[in-house]
């Protein structure tokens, strides 16, 4: 096997097949979270002082394995934070309740705030960037299983199969010091 240095790749050869890995000089990251579980309560809708719309909601997902030494299944909950944006967070507040089996992608966001009490609170979530419904129904049809229903804040998303709105991007690092909670 052999191994050159071609620009921003490193390209790894045998013989005739090379694989060539991109290597960025900027040092680039990735924050990026997806998940699909059940609402653990309906999406509760609310408006900054600006006018801006932030749905905050929670998300279960469940693992499960067989324990090695007694043979028996296990199962853990991890519970997710939510929070989705202006139009995103209007239709999360229409359309996810709880119970309800949920597709979020978005980037994940520690923060900080003072309670009640006045205590400092320390808290993970994910900012949603789009969200798919995999229970689908909406509340004029009753709710119930129907098509699936897919909501974006991407306007590079491809469209929805169903009929469901797009809802265009927005820039969430300006808001997150406009949160009502």
């Amino acid at each position: 096997m052999t191994c050159s240095h071609a620009g921003k790749g490193i390209t790894f050869g045998a013989d005739d097949n090379q694989i060539e890995y991109l290597v960025d000089d900027m040092g680039k990251s990735l924050n990026k979270a997806t998940i699909i579980g059940n609402a653990g309560k309906d999406a509760e809708v609310r408006y900054t002082g600006t006018g801006k719309a932030v749905a905050t909601f929670s998300v279960a997902t469940t693992d499960s394995w067989k324990d090695k030494t007694s043979g028996q299944m296990q199962e853990k909950t991890e519970w997710h934070n939510i929070v989705a944006w202006e139009r995103l967070g209007e239709i999360c507040g229409e359309y996810v309740k709880k119970g309800k089996r949920v597709y979020i992608e978005g980037r994940i966001q520690s923060r900080s705030y003072d309670d009640k009490e006045g205590n400092k609170r320390y808290i993970t979530e994910i900012v949603a960037s789009d969200m798919i419904l995999l229970d689908g129904g909406t509340p004029r049809e009753g709710g119930g299983n129907h098509s699936e229903g897919s909501y974006s804040n991407n306007r590079s998303a491809a469209p929805s199969q169903s009929s469901a709105p797009v809802v265009h991007e927005f820039d969430q690092a300006s808001a997150v010091d406009d949160l009502p909670f």
